[in-house]
C-alpha cells in the first residue's frame, strides 16, 4: 500500500518514521544489523552523492546521469513480479505487493511514468530515455544472480537495496529543490517514504544477516550511480 508523502521531507522525518517502523518489526535482529546512520553517512561520502549533497554538480550533468537509470526503475519492478511467482505464499505477497505499489496500482501512475515525469521536471525533453548502457545490464546480471539465489539472501539483498533507496531518494529530493530553488514532489520524493515500508517487509523476514551480502549490494548499487554518472561525461 502507497504512503502518502510530503515534499517538505527532511533527514530528520525520514529517520524518525524507519524507527516508529522499526518499533513494530518483530525481527529482533534488525536494527542491529542495519544501521540508518551508518547507511545514510557512507551515502553522503560517495563520489558522485557527496556533490549532490554539496550542491557541487550541475543540473544538466545531473540529468545526464539520471537518463538512464530509467531502464535500473524498469528492471526492478520486471524482478519484482517474477520473484513473486516463485516465493512460498507469504513471502510472495511482500514481492507482490511492492510490486503492486510500483507498477500495478489502478489509482497512481507506474513508476516507470513517475520517473519520466521526474526526469522532465529536470529538463529531459525526449519521449524516452536512451538505449541501456553497459551499467544496468551489469546491475541486471546482479539482480539476476540474487534471484536465483535462496530466499533468505533474495529478501536481504532487496531489502538492502530498498533501504538504500530511501536515502537515494532523500538526497535527490533535497538537491533538485534546492537547484529548482522550489519544492516539488516527484518520484524520488515519494520514494524516500514508501521504501520504508518496502524495505523494512523485506529485512524483516531475514533469518541470518550476512554482512557480506549488504556490503557487495550497497557498493554495486552506489556504483551504479557514479558509473552512469561517469558515461555520461564521456
Amino acid at each position: 500500500m502507497q504512503t502518502s508523502c510530503s515534499n517538505n521531507i527532511t533527514l530528520e522525518v525520514i529517520n524518525s518514521l524507519i524507527t516508529n517502523k522499526l518499533d513494530k518489526m518483530s525481527n529482533s535482529n534488525l536494527s542491529a544489523n542495519i544501521s540508518q546512520f551508518e547507511i545514510y553517512n557512507r551515502i553522503c561520502t560517495h563520489e558522485f552523492f557527496s556533490q549532490l549533497v554539496s550542491e557541487q554538480l550541475d543540473l544538466k550533468s545531473f540529468l545526464q546521469a539520471q537518463e538512464p537509470f530509467y531502464w535500473a526503475v524498469k528492471a526492478w519492478g520486471d524482478l519484482m513480479f517474477s520473484v513473486s511467482l516463485v516465493e512460498s505464499e507469504h513471502i510472495k505477497s511482500i514481492y507482490y505487493s511492492n510490486y503492486l505499489d510500483e507498477f500495478g496500482n489502478t489509482d497512481s501512475k507506474p513508476h516507470t511514468e513517475t520517473f519520466i515525469d521526474y526526469l522532465r521536471v529536470i529538463g529531459f525533453t525526449d519521449n524516452c530515455p536512451n538505449a541501456k548502457p553497459k551499467p544496468i545490464f551489469q546491475f541486471e546480471e546482479y539482480l539476476n544472480e540474487i534471484a536465483h539465489s535462496n530466499t533468505n539472501t533474495r529478501l536481504l539483498a532487496f531489502g538492502t537495496i530498498e533501504f538504500i533507496y530511501i536515502y537515494i531518494s532523500l538526497i535527490i529530493h533535497n538537491y533538485v529543490s534546492n537547484k529548482l530553488g522550489k519544492k516539488l514532489e516527484h518520484h524520488y520524493t515519494t520514494h524516500a517514504v514508501l521504501d520504508i515500508d518496502h524495505s523494512l517487509n523485506f529485512l524483516n523476514q531475514v533469518s541470518e544477516f550476512d554482512s557480506q551480502i549488504i556490503t557487495k549490494t550497497i557498493n554495486i548499487f552506489l556504483n551504479l550511480y557514479l558509473e552512469l554518472f561517469a558515461l555520461s561525461q564521456n
